[in-house]
């Protein structure tokens, strides 16, 4: 239903903008190209001369980026093991406290699993951040000819790190975790501990419990944080140019900023107060008390802009969708009320 669904989505957007048949004409190539490019060439296709990038060059940074993808996705997998090791010792060292009610109620395993979610918590959101940042830096650098070569470039990285970053360890706890225990005295160890085991030789709760982190507790975080980051930073940023603004005035007129500078009060300026757009500003209107300022004065349209927040473009929230789809299409049968919780977010 969802894919079904966004091609509906999708065909009557584009019936609506009567760009069905669109056929995109060739791309120009991005300013970044243009500015890393260092000789000019004759284009075989069109006889006219642009900037050129030495193809050799522009492979092999390419397979540098792929490298990088690889060794990243080798540390994701020493963190899942980092993470088995925590949960295997301990689950040891909290039963060597001794202390009888949580040996009796069976808790070391769950406290264990606590310690190994918080280690692979914090560790897979580092690697999220600095990956974000090192994926767009190797990107830039490869000097991609287009913006459609750019975004195609930076895509592939980012799904191969996502795909590993959420779906590895919930993988690993259906198809390994439990497995290859041995017996008794011949039990597989690590670093003198027992390999783990899911809960009650139950993966498939432990996997039940993962997919409702996931959906309740992070995806509802999540959209806490789109929400509440840009407000916060959009209310940081006004303050900021603000100041910036006033400071820029004082410094052209040798001294504070009268009014006499820009009569409209302060509250339309920052953009507490916004005045009809169908009135027209004009230096001979005179200055007035405040309401009254407040109801004749307008913000135009690029005032408005300059107070917005940068926009971070819709990479993430594509990202996030197909984070979602791959969660309830891969481990619907783990947690099938997963599909309804994605809706409603």
């Amino acid at each position: 239903l969802f894919l079904e669904f966004w091609k509906r989505s999708e065909a009557s957007m584009a019936a609506y903008w009567e760009v069905y048949d669109y056929q995109p004409l060739e791309e120009k190539p991005r300013p970044a190209y243009i500015a890393a490019c260092r000789e000019i060439k004759k284009n075989p296709i069109t006889g006219k001369p642009e900037p050129h990038f030495p193809s050799d060059v522009q492979k092999t940074r390419r397979i540098v980026g792929g490298f990088i993808v690889g060794l990243l996705v080798c540390l994701i997998f020493g963190l899942l093991f980092l993470v088995v090791v925590v949960r295997s010792l301990s689950s040891v060292w909290v039963y060597s406290w001794g202390v009888t009610l949580i040996n009796d109620l069976g808790l070391p395993p769950a406290i264990a699993n606590g310690f190994g979610a918080g280690v692979q918590g914090v560790g897979m959101a580092v690697i999220g951040i600095i990956w974000g940042a090192i994926a767009q830096g190797v990107t830039e650098w490869e000097a991609n000819r287009t913006q459609s070569e750019f975004e195609n470039s930076l895509a592939w990285k980012m799904c191969v790190i996502t795909f590993f970053e959420n779906y590895l360890p919930i993988l690993y706890i259906a198809f390994f975790k439990g497995k290859g225990l041995g017996g008794p005295g011949t039990y597989t160890r690590i670093f003198g501990a027992r390999l783990e085991n899911c809960p009650n030789s139950d993966c498939l709760w432990e996997m039940s419990m993962q997919l409702i982190v996931f959906f309740v507790a992070k995806q509802w975080v999540q959209n806490f944080v789109e929400v509440g980051v840009p407000y916060v930073t959009a209310k940081a940023l006004r303050l900021l140019k603000k100041r910036d603004r006033e400071a820029h005035e004082e410094k052209m007129r040798g001294g504070p900023a009268t009014q006499t500078a820009d009569p409209r009060p302060a509250s339309v300026l920052s953009g507490s107060v916004t005045v009809p757009v169908d009135q027209e500003l004009g230096p001979e209107v005179p200055v007035e008390p405040e309401k009254e300022e407040e109801e004749m004065w307008i913000r135009q349209r690029w005032e408005n802009d300059y107070f917005l927040s940068p926009n971070p473009g819709l990479f993430g929230d594509y990202m996030e969708m197909m984070i979602q789809f791959g969660f309830i299409t891969i481990f619907a049968c783990a947690f099938p009320l997963g599909p309804a919780l994605a809706l409603a977010n």
